[in-house]
């Protein structure tokens, strides 16, 4: 649901009079997310999308009438169908980022989780994500899998039966991140980021369809990145694994669609995880929140809720797409 509501009142109460229409509007439990668009002032025009508690004031200080225009966006389960009770889902690369975000958005929806990674412990600290999932009331085991050996995440399939008789959803984002311009990428990096970003998602789709195809269908939506869209700056191994992933999203959507088996590609811009921080060039994230037009990083929650749409019944008639999750970066 989306609601538009305009308010006109002195630009230092603008935060008095969202917190009053937020409070008046009374959305239904769920998941809420609210934004401030289009705060216009004069002689000064400002257009911000931000969250509620970072408004943007006129820098003069002085008080301007000013027009506001608020969307709030009621993401219900209910309503929208998102629903992931009695799903068993299978993350790689679950532990940290954004795929211990999809682990927990997942979750929160009642799915149980499988997490296959090489570490438990997550890159930016904390509880370990299968106890996260454990504490929403869903059944999650840890898998210690490597994506560029098959046998181990066939035993991470094994792992996700052993769960609930079958799973449901399989999501491939393992990936590496490290990357540089063609003439700087060595065979090693090379050979490396082909491994894990195109290989690894190759296998965990061999692995998905195997199992799928004998339990009657299922969602496979594996992690590509706008680098695979359009050239990002000093990434050859990167841009190449990425671009190769949605090629083979879109085969093998296409090769077992008539199977129940559908098969999407989410593609994060520049999003606010341990790898954009440290496995990227010196001045990524500000370059990042320069050139991307919202003017920010992505949160990994917001790459998270898009996975689980896609493999939610809400997405039923949805395959093959590579769905940009960016803030606008590669339609610039």
């Amino acid at each position: 649901m989306v609601v538009d509501l305009k308010a006109t009142n002195s630009c230092h109460i603008i935060t008095q009079v969202v917190d009053i229409l937020s409070s008046a509007l009374d959305p239904p439990p769920g998941d809420h997310r609210v934004s401030i668009s289009n705060i216009v002032c004069d002689p000064l025009t400002l257009d911000r999308a931000s969250s509620i508690g970072d408004p943007r004031t006129p820098p003069c200080g002085r008080s301007h009438t000013a027009v506001m225009t608020k969307r709030v966006f009621v993401d219900h389960a209910e309503t929208m169908r998102m629903d992931c009770s009695g799903r068993t889902i299978v993350v790689t690369g679950g532990s940290s980022g954004i795929g211990r975000s999809i682990a927990l958005t997942a979750a929160e929806r009642g799915a149980n989780v499988v997490v296959a990674d090489l570490e438990q412990s997550p890159r930016e600290g904390g509880t370990p994500t299968t106890e996260a999932v454990r504490d929403t009331g869903s059944e999650s085991e840890f898998v210690n899998a490597d994506v560029t050996d098959l046998e181990d995440l066939r035993r991470a399939a094994e792992v996700a039966s052993e769960l609930d008789g079958t799973f449901d959803a399989w999501v491939n984002n393992a990936g590496y991140g490290a990357t540089d311009e063609l003439t700087k990428t060595d065979a090693e990096n090379w050979e490396r980021s082909i491994e894990t970003n195109l290989t690894g998602v190759y296998h965990g789709c061999l692995t998905a369809v195997e199992s799928m195809l004998a339990n009657g269908g299922g969602s496979i939506v594996n992690i590509a990145s706008g680098a695979g869209v359009i050239g990002f700056l000093n990434s050859a191994s990167y841009s190449a694994a990425k671009g190769g992933v949605i090629a083979l999203t879109q085969q093998v959507a296409v090769d077992y669609a008539a199977d129940g088996i559908r098969v999407n590609a989410v593609s994060p811009g520049f999003t606010d995880t341990e790898m954009l921080r440290q496995d990227t060039h010196d001045g990524t994230e500000s370059y990042a929140e320069k050139k991307t037009p919202m003017r920010r990083t992505g949160t990994p929650e917001e790459v998270a809720d898009t996975v689980v749409f896609l493999v939610s019944d809400s997405a039923s008639f949805i395959t093959g797409e590579n769905v940009r999750v960016d803030g606008g970066y590669t339609v610039q």
